[in-house]
């Protein structure tokens, strides 16, 4: 039986939650801001924020824009995710590249990720990947998803897996997917072990379709993790795999 494995970018509606490898990634610090923090206890950490943004620290404007995000300020943080950006912090290019996407800025969210892939975030260069997918820039994207592979990304080993499992090269596809299965996570690890499965018959040698079509991986929409159902017409590619960018 074909599974359906779909793919996405890895971001998440909520850039602080630590949800796998498809989560945000703002610096540690930012994270216990839904753990400590009482209501009465947010003003004076936003003011502390600002005050670091206001002095230059990239971390500082990462975590202001984190923090806006989640108050539902997303002009204040597309601010502020700038401004991390321009000052060199992955984490910040990385929120401005997810929050674009989900505000249907597929160039700007392009350039962002680039930007964090340059400093070798191995999730961007995934999340790099689909987006250069999608355009049919297919040599770019599987760059992109070598590069996040060799970074120890499980998303962009198996995002990697299905490209070329389409592409025809099956022991590539294959040595993929086992790169995704041996990586911490249980979700990207399920899928890639099914697309492994998949993949069997040709390794044992079972009689294969009658149709040459039949034997090929099946379109499956590319559905993107946030709030950016619109754009899956422009994202439908063909494959059998599962990707959580962002996955």
């Amino acid at each position: 039986m074909e599974h359906d494995h779909n793919v996405c970018l890895r971001c998440e509606e909520s850039p602080t939650v630590s949800i796998g490898a498809y989560a945000r990634q703002p610096p540690p610090e930012v994270a216990r801001f839904e753990e400590v923090l009482t209501p009465a206890e947010v003003d004076p950490e936003l003011e502390a924020l600002r005050r670091a943004d206001a002095a230059g620290d990239p971390h500082g404007a990462t975590n202001l824009g984190v923090l806006l995000e989640q108050r539902g300020d997303l002009e204040g943080a597309l601010a502020a995710y700038r401004r991390a950006d321009r000052r060199g912090d992955v984490n910040g290019s990385f929120n401005l590249g997810c929050l674009l996407a989900e505000r249907d800025d597929l160039a700007g969210a392009q350039a962002a990720f680039e930007r964090a892939d340059e400093r070798g975030d191995g999730r961007a260069a995934s999340n790099l990947g689909v987006l250069l997918q999608g355009n049919g820039e297919i040599d770019a994207a599987l760059a992109a998803y070598r590069r996040g592979d060799q970074r120890g990304d499980p998303v962009a080993a198996f995002n990697l897996g299905l490209l070329l499992a389409r592409e025809g090269d099956r022991d590539g596809a294959r040595a993929a997917y086992r790169r995704a299965a041996e990586r911490d996570d249980p979700e990207v690890r399920d899928r890639a072990l099914e697309a492994l499965a998949e993949l069997a018959p040709a390794e044992t040698g079972a009689a294969q379709p009658a149709d040459p079509e039949a034997a090929q991986p099946k379109r499956h929409p590319w559905v993107l993790a946030v709030c950016i159902i619109a754009v899956l017409a422009v994202l439908a590619l063909l494959g059998v795999r599962r990707l959580r960018a962002r996955r």
